[in-house]
This record gives C-alpha cells, structure tokens and sequence, in this order.
C-alpha cells in the first residue's frame, strides 16, 4: 500500500477490501450490514463500495449489546436469514450467536467486524488477509481434526493439555466465498473446540486480553485450569480485573476453556482488539465461554480471548507450533 496516502484514503480502500476481497459480494447479492452507535460512523466505508456492486442493500441498527455473544433483537435475525453476505460491524461479536448461525445455515455468508474502529480501519493488518494462505490453514484445519491431544508449553510457564479428539475445526481465513461460511477480518485463524470438561494445567497469558478494560498486558496473568474450566487466577493489577468480570458473570460455564486457535495474519500486531490480536501470527489464543455455535457444547452468552506469544504447541506429541510459529 503506497504510504503517501491519508487516512481517509485508507479506510476506504479498507472498506473496499472488506467488500470486495473478503466478502466476495457479488452483482445483485442481498446486502445486510448490522451496526450500533458506536459504528455508525463506519458504515459508509462498507455501504458506498458496496452500493456499486449491488443494489440491494439493507442497513440495521442495533442496540449497543453488553458483551460478545449475546442474541440480536428477532428483526434483526429475521433479516440476517434473508441476505447473502452479511457484514456486522457492531461493538460486540454476534459470531456465537444462534442468529448467526442460523443465517449461515439457510446460505449466507458472515463477516463479523465487532470492536472495529477507525484505528483498526486504518490498521495495515486488514490487508494482511491472503487468499494464498488459505492450503497453510488447511493444513493446520486438517492436523487437528486428526488429532486427539494437545499440549500447550512457553517459556514463561506455560504447560497446558487439551483434549480435541472428535472435533471439528474452523478454518477462519478472513475471507468467505461459500454459502454458510463465516469470516472476521484481518483475522486469519484456525480454531477447534476442545472437550469441555478436558483440559488442564497452567495458561500463562503474556500477549493481550481481548477486553476494553484489559487488552495488552502489562504484566504475564497466569490461569490455573482444572477439568476443563479456571480454577485459580494469578497475577498483578490486571487479575483483580479479570476476576471481577467472571465473577460478575455469575456463571461457571463463563469460565470453561471453549476453544484453542492459531493465528496466520502477517501483518498483525497485537494491540488489545480481538479481531486483530485473534488472527496474529506467532500466536496462540484461547477462547473461555461460548462455543456451541462453533462445535463445542458450551452455550453461554459469554466469549473472551486470551492471546499468547512464543508458544510451543504439539498434536499427539508431533511439534506443530515451534516458539508461535506453525511448523507445516
């Protein structure tokens, strides 16, 4: 991208990859973008590049939802059923929703843009997304429908087993060309829902917390697990926070380990927003909450991601992941 241009000029040739390029929107396709006040003023990024494709475009505003999973009011889900491609550019993710998920199932494909911003429409990771990449997430997506174990290790402390045999992934490219499919750019990732009541050891968290009142650590937090779910959190400032956040969930199925996922976005930098931090390279993230929406068994209107850096990650004791970096 040349760097002579401003930032209006970059976000909309964001805006114009994200339709184009990763929603792969067609001529004549029923459009539906979904957005609250808090991205209002993003939506003619989208809807302008949009409108010169298709005409048939719908827009709804949704109320501000409390946090990611939660279920859209029933007009909005109504019209999701009805649309080709949606893009969602909400606050909060409605990626493990059951709308979603039903939308997907009658043929259209999603585009979950939660947390974007201006910054994250002028950030460089959106143009990180690469269809060339798609064979090396095939081939992580194929690793782990064969595997059964998984062991986590970091320098840091890392050591951490997970129990995905009889699980499905989800190859997350970024992109979606295919009735059904669900893409978040600039995330590129590949993730899997592990056994629920499976995993244990130490998850030691040194790269971000996909929440507003966390996102870059300051300091490791460290999360002992046990049968599937956080027993103990350790740590300085940022652990309080945590620990109140769960706590305020009042709910135990908030605290089980819901999914494991690689990111392959090159350009991607971790900054503290989901969808970048998600789909970072070299980096390994773990999902607490919801996941029945994505193969797992967790229903629970709750979603957060924890992003580690440098992780070591073996499959039934073969090395796939060496110091972050997939060994494919």
């Amino acid at each position: 991208m040349k760097k002579n241009l401003t930032k209006n000029d970059i976000k909309w040739k964001a805006g114009e990859h994200i339709v184009s390029y990763c929603g792969n929107l067609r001529l004549d396709e029923k459009l539906l973008i979904i957005y609250d006040d808090t991205t209002e003023n993003l939506v003619n990024f989208i809807e302008k590049p949009a409108s010169n494709i298709t005409k048939n475009i719908k827009k709804n505003k949704i109320e501000i939802l409390e946090q990611h999973g939660l279920e859209p009011p029933s007009e909005t889900a109504a019209l999701m059923k009805e649309s080709n491609l949606i893009i969602a550019i909400t606050s909060k993710s409605l990626a493990h929703s059951s709308a979603r998920s039903n939308a997907c199932l009658n043929g259209a494909r999603y585009l979950s843009l939660a947390e974007y911003t201006q910054d994250v429409l002028e950030n460089e990771a959106i143009f990180g997304v690469k269809k060339d990449k798609i064979n090396y997430l095939k081939k992580m997506e194929q690793i782990l429908n064969q595997g059964k174990i998984v062991k986590i290790n970091s320098s840091l402390g890392t050591s951490l087993e997970l129990d995905i045999e009889k699980r499905i992934a989800n190859n997350c490219p970024g992109f979606v060309e295919k009735p059904g499919e669900l893409g978040s750019p600039p995330d590129m990732e590949v993730n899997i829902s592990p056994i629920e009541e499976y995993s244990f050891g130490n998850l030691v968290v040194d790269g971000s917390i996909t929440h507003p009142d966390l996102g870059l650590l300051k300091s490791p937090i460290t999360l002992e697990i046990k049968k599937g779910r956080i027993y103990k959190i350790y740590g300085k400032s940022e652990s309080k926070i945590l620990n109140d956040l769960f706590n305020k969930q009042n709910n135990e199925k908030t605290k089980i380990l819901a999914e494991l996922g690689i990111g392959f976005n090159e350009m991607a930098k971790l900054c503290g927003n989901m969808l970048i931090d998600e789909g970072a390279a070299n980096c390994i993230h773990f999902g607490f909450g919801s996941n029945s929406t994505v193969g797992g068994k967790n229903e629970v209107s709750f979603h957060l991601d924890f992003v580690i850096k440098n992780a070591d990650m073996f499959v039934d004791n073969v090395l796939i992941v060496k110091n972050g970096k997939p060994v494919l």
